[in-house]
């Protein structure tokens, strides 16, 4: 573990996580399966946090990792993209969307790809949107 940088992420719960099954002084008890990672996963992720389930049918206990990114920062004023509904109702809005799509892969495929479609198609719709949601005084006379 060491060589590899691993840090264990310790647990809760109950503290072995094999069990022979026996009776008596034949039972063993150990904390033999742990959820490890490196120092950077640690920093991205501090809020994650490691729980031993009880024990069922095999003599493994199960263990569950709870993943939570931290944000350091946050940008002020910026909101989180918001699809609005009302948005379908509008003839421009497919348009806007099939524009927005056809993206040029730039060496990126699978999910990083369509992170970056979704990032475009959400920018395009949220300033078209905000065009629409927020008219000028002449379009409200």
């Amino acid at each position: 573990m060491e060589e590899c940088q691993f840090e264990d992420l310790g647990f809760k719960g109950y503290p072995y996580t094999w069990n022979t099954k026996r009776l008596g002084e034949a039972n063993t008890k150990i904390q033999l399966d742990r959820v490890v990672a490196m120092k950077e996963w640690r920093e991205m992720f501090r809020l994650s946090s490691v729980l031993h389930l009880a024990l069922h049918a095999s003599d493994h206990l199960p263990i569950v990792l709870y993943t939570q990114k931290f944000e350091k920062h946050r940008v002020q004023g910026r909101k989180g993209f918001m699809f609005e509904e009302a948005w379908l109702l509008w003839e421009e809005y497919e348009n806007i969307f099939r524009e927005a799509l056809p993206v040029e892969d730039n060496g990126m495929c699978g999910l990083a790809l369509l992170k970056q479609k979704i990032q475009i198609c959400g920018e395009q719709l949220r300033a078209w949107g905000s065009s629409k949601a927020n008219p000028n005084n002449e379009e409200i006379k």
